[in-house]
């Protein structure tokens, strides 16, 4: 989680064709060093998972990780040019994700549960779409996005109107 905030601005004539490759290899090889820390992190979830409870849980804590490659994808220093061509292919890269984790659990790795169950699992994956991290506000000072914690439970609950399962984990304080 290294501060992104030091970053200098940078234009296309700041390098020479040269050095832009090289620099542009490394944030590449950065870019796939996160994603597949959250294809390393998803299946572990995969695996472990044993209700939708958790599984929703999971997969809003998992968006930390797709959070931090939008930082480093969506970065203000970046040329307009390399920003609007990582944008794209991290827009790319998290519909890819939603879809093969829907698949994963429509698909044969799911062999055991009942369909109701595969159905749960990808009811709340739906609902909770991955595309989601593209509306958070991302800081560029190196902390890592987090969930609040639970309600305390002797805490007197207040009513609240009925809305959208899970609707809270991506919504603002006014939801």
């Amino acid at each position: 989680m290294t501060p992104l905030a030091h970053l200098p601005k940078l234009e296309d004539d700041t390098f020479t064709p040269a050095t832009w490759s090289r620099l542009l290899t490394h944030i590449v090889a950065a870019l796939d060093s996160v994603s597949g820390a959250w294809v390393q992190a998803v299946n572990r979830t995969l695996t472990t998972v044993r209700d939708e409870h958790v599984l929703a849980r999971d997969l809003v804590d998992l968006r930390s990780l797709l959070a931090r490659r939008a930082q480093l994808s969506l970065h203000p220093s970046m040329p307009p040019g390399a920003r609007k061509a990582f944008e794209e292919n991290l827009r790319s890269e998290i519909e890819r994700f939603q879809r093969e984790l829907e698949k994963a659990f429509l698909g044969d790795q799911t062999k055991g549960r009942l369909d109701s169950d595969r159905d749960r699992y990808v009811a709340v994956i739906r609902e909770l779409p991955l595309s989601a991290v593209l509306n958070y506000e991302l800081k560029q000072d190196g902390t890592r996005l987090t969930l609040a914690p639970p309600p305390d439970p002797g805490a007197t609950v207040v009513p609240q109107p009925a809305r959208q399962r899970w609707r809270h984990v991506d919504a603002g304080p006014d939801a």
